[in-house]
C-alpha cells in the first residue's frame, strides 16, 4: 500500500484509517501523496505525520497550497519550531483554517506591539490555543 511504501507501519495505518475511514477512497496522486510529501519534506518524522493526521484527519479535506501549507508555515513562523507545531496540532483537534490562522497572526501581532516577548506568546498559544483563535475584536 502507498502508506506502507512511505514508511508507515500497520498499527500507524490502522490509527489513521480509524480516524478517517473515508481516507481509503481518496486519490493517492492528487491528495495523499502531495500532503504526506509536504510534511515529510518539512522535516516531520513519519511518527509526527501519523500523530498530526490522527489528531487532524480533516487535513485531507483541505487544499494543500491554499490552506494546509499557509497554515503550517504561519504556525511555524509564530511557534518557532516544527515540534511546537506538532504539539499544537495534536492538542487542538481543529485544523486551523485560513481565517483562524489570520486571527492567530493578528492576535500575536497585537501582543508583540505591546511588548510581550515572543517566547511568552508561544508558551500561551501552546497552553490555550483556542484563546488565540478568536477574532481579533474579541481577543
Amino acid at each position: 500500500s502507498f502508506l506502507q511504501e512511505k514508511g508507515l507501519e500497520k498499527p500507524q495505518i490502522k490509527k489513521i484509517i480509524s480516524c478517517l475511514p473515508k481516507l481509503l477512497t481518496y486519490r493517492i496522486k492528487t491528495n495523499l501523496e502531495p500532503k504526506m510529501n509536504y510534511f515529510l519534506e518539512l522535516g516531520y518524522s513519519v511518527s509526527d505525520f501519523v500523530d498530526i493526521i490522527s489528531a487532524q484527519p480533516l487535513v485531507w479535506n483541505f487544499a494543500l497550497n491554499s490552506t494546509v501549507r499557509p497554515a503550517i508555515e504561519a504556525l511555524r513562523d509564530i511557534l518557532g519550531s516544527n515540534d511546537n507545531v506538532v504539539s499544537l496540532l495534536k492538542a487542538f483537534r481543529l485544523m486551523p483554517s485560513r481565517s483562524i490562522i489570520n486571527h492567530i497572526v493578528r492576535n500575536v501581532s497585537f501582543l508583540r506591539a505591546r511588548g510581550i516577548p515572543i517566547e511568552t506568546i508561544q508558551k500561551r498559544i501552546l497552553q490555550t490555543p483556542a484563546a488565540f483563535m478568536r477574532r481579533h475584536e474579541v481577543f
